[in-house]
């Protein structure tokens, strides 16, 4: 009986190994669940659902604003990944469910964004409302994007920065010119 246990816990123990490299792999490159791709310049969106034309928009607006970042370095693609549908952004987002996007920074510069308006500009809330006012689909997408591109200039070190520097430094680039510094510092 000691036997037949050890195999069915050796079993289980390599199952589990295996599904846990498969997710992370699909964390790596998940375009295989994101039939539809659009490339504009150094942001490459993946989306589970039919592109509208108006997203090229965005991307060309999130692209301008992640050019005003001395980091950034336009020969280096971000990949983007929308998830339009819930089931999508539950399996990657884990942790992350209420935030508006994440990136895999310094791992990879892979991006998962939710649910957005892609002909309109605009992100989707956890609420499942749309985001009005100055937070735009094009801020978002360049708030993410500043993730991996400060992570690909720091490398590992990027951990070691207070979330005030990460998040502040993304907030930064994603208004563009709308950033209030002196407004930031009274808050």
């Amino acid at each position: 009986m000691r036997e037949r246990a050890k195999r069915w816990l050796g079993r289980a123990l390599v199952s589990a190994g295996l599904a846990i490299a498969a997710y992370a792999l699909l964390l790596l490159d998940p375009s295989p669940l994101f039939a539809h791709t659009l490339a504009r310049g150094a942001l490459v969106t993946h989306v589970d659902a039919p592109i509208p034309r108006g997203l090229v928009g965005t991307l060309e607006e999130a692209q301008r604003r992640l050019a005003r970042s001395p980091l950034f370095d336009a020969a280096r693609t971000h990949h983007l990944y929308f998830c339009q549908t819930t089931w999508r952004w539950r399996f990657f987002a884990h942790w992350n469910q209420g935030a508006a996007g994440f990136a895999l920074a310094p791992l990879s510069r892979v991006v998962f964004l939710r649910r957005a308006q892609l002909d309109r500009d605009r992100m989707i809330g956890p609420s499942g409302r749309v985001v009005e006012g100055e937070r735009t689909l094009a801020y978002y997408v360049a708030h993410e994007a500043t993730h991996t591109i400060t992570a690909d200039h720091l490398g590992l070190a990027y951990h070691a920065l207070p979330v005030w520097v990460r998040e502040g430094y993304a907030d930064y680039v994603g208004r563009a010119e709308s950033f209030d510094y002196a407004r930031v510092r009274t808050q």
